[in-house]
């Protein structure tokens, strides 16, 4: 309990900081505390902010298979509706609709699961697009110590977005992460979900530098704390928080975060809904390098609606 009080209170006081105090931040900071001679702006662009809450592409806990097969088979599929925060000030309010498909295969040991995303931008119907999607392989987990639970975690990045292909020029990603998470069962919480995950990404792409001329990103260290609590067997909440860090050719820094907040209710084995909210964006403001990280931001925030239909054989 403490720790799921340490982790609310630490967010709650950073945006409250943030908003309080507004600090101008050093031009050289690079988002660790630490002097920087290159420090790459990141722009605040108006884009969907995928919401990541209902993925099942992630490690999960492994379920015993049924007697007398070796594998199992299971596809997942997700729609979700999002809506930007609030009106801007020209009248707009971006819409758009999530498509999640997540085939699976299950053996004793591993697990492989294809995560496939699909944006339709429900304002403007020329902005349809592929998000990138990926192939994880994941492990199951190991026990070092009674309370501790790490899982490998493998993934190889398709660059299906247009963004992706036409102006970073990339052709795959491969990445690599462990999950570190609380042993809920021997704890004695087993309704209790928390863990952190540190992950190496590599990008391949046919140039150094991007359509643009800017230089390309050459890898991504991304870093994650999720925490989940089930109130009921059907109703459970979970969160998140995201820092990312891309690494450039030029050896420069781009500090990025997301987070969301959703709730759940699972009807059966096969249908469930969630209802939630989600934010994410540069670390600092690209013109005062004001703090960015805010749990609600009129421009970058998304609530959203979805389900999943759960198919298992």
């Amino acid at each position: 309990m403490k720790l799921i009080l340490l982790l609310m209170f630490t967010i709650i006081y950073a945006n409250a900081h943030s908003q309080s105090r507004g600090t101008q931040l050093p031009q050289k900071y690079n988002g660790y505390g630490l002097p920087n001679t290159q420090f790459k702006k990141i722009n605040l662009e108006a884009k969907p902010n995928r919401p990541q809450g209902a993925s099942r592409s992630e490690p999960q806990p492994m379920e015993p298979k049924k007697e007398g097969l070796g594998y199992s088979l299971a596809l997942d599929i997700s729609p979700t509706y999002s809506i930007q925060g609030e009106k801007q000030t020209d009248g707009s309010q971006s819409q758009f609709m999530y498509y999640e498909l997540n085939p699976k295969i299950e053996f004793t040991t591993y697990k492989i699961v294809g995560a496939f995303f699909y944006n339709q931008n429900l304002i403007d119907a020329k902005d349809h697009d592929w998000d990138d999607s990926a192939l994880n392989l994941t492990r199951k987990s190991f026990e070092p110590f009674t309370y501790l639970l790490i899982t490998p975690f493998l993934s190889y990045g398709l660059p299906l977005s247009k963004k992706s292909r036409e102006v970073a020029l990339l052709t795959s990603t491969l990445g690599t992460s462990f999950v570190f998470g609380l042993n809920s069962k021997a704890w004695g919480s087993p309704e209790l979900t928390l863990n952190y995950s540190l992950g190496y990404t590599k990008m391949f792409s046919k140039s150094n530098t991007n359509a643009k001329g800017e230089s390309n990103v050459d890898f991504r260290i991304r870093q994650r704390v999720n925490f989940g609590y089930a109130l009921t067997d059907a109703v459970s909440f979970k969160m998140r928080f995201e820092f990312n860090s891309l690494y450039n050719y030029s050896n420069e820094i781009s500090n990025a975060f997301l987070h969301y907040e959703q709730i759940e209710y699972k009807f059966n084995d096969y249908f469930g809904m969630n209802l939630g909210h989600t934010n994410s964006g540069g670390l600092f403001n690209p013109e005062t390098y004001e703090n960015n990280l805010k749990a609600y931001d009129s421009k970058s925030s998304e609530f959203y609606l979805g389900c999943t239909v759960s198919l298992n054989y």
